[in-house]
């Protein structure tokens, strides 16, 4: 069985690049102690901060327990899903973390009762090309769970 994600692309932000090395990194669920950090990171990028399940993140950690990189994928309606809240601190930008927080949320999402059930995210035409080299593609907005269908619209008009 083939597994058919439709993905639509229209928001979300690009960053520097930095030199810094990074020697022990791992991902872990969100938890409730981390919501002022994601708001902070959300809003600064202006991205939707309504979180209402930190469990929903990915986020990653740095061997000093610093927190570098989160994202998320969220029910939208009837069995659609969002990538959503994609983020990397600017000095781990452009070291292949996006990419990776991105895979990781994929494969959990491909292990849970949700496999199989279609993922849509919306990003800016500057970093589709990122989304594009992870397997997405870019649908008609009509093709798109209508919830986002109305961000995309709002977006828009701002």
């Amino acid at each position: 069985v083939r597994t058919r994600i439709q993905r639509l692309l229209m928001i979300s932000h690009s960053g520097t690049s930095s030199n810094d090395e990074i020697t022990t990194m791992h991902w872990r669920h969100g938890k409730i102690f981390d919501l002022p950090w994601l708001a902070s990171r959300l809003i600064g990028e202006r991205m939707n901060p309504l979180i209402p399940d930190p469990s929903r993140f990915l986020i990653a950690v740095t061997e000093r327990n610093e927190k570098i990189a989160c994202g998320q994928i969220r029910p939208v309606e009837d069995s659609k899903y969002e990538l959503a809240s994609l983020f990397v601190e600017p000095a781990y930008r452009q070291k292949g973390i996006g990419s990776q927080t991105v895979e990781k949320l994929m494969t959990r999402h491909q292990s849970t009762e949700s496999a199989g059930k279609d993922v849509y995210l919306l990003t800016l035409n500057r970093t589709h090309r990122f989304y594009e080299k992870l397997g997405f593609r870019i649908i008609e907005v009509n093709l798109a769970p209508s919830m986002m269908q109305a961000e995309y619209s709002i977006g828009k008009q701002i």
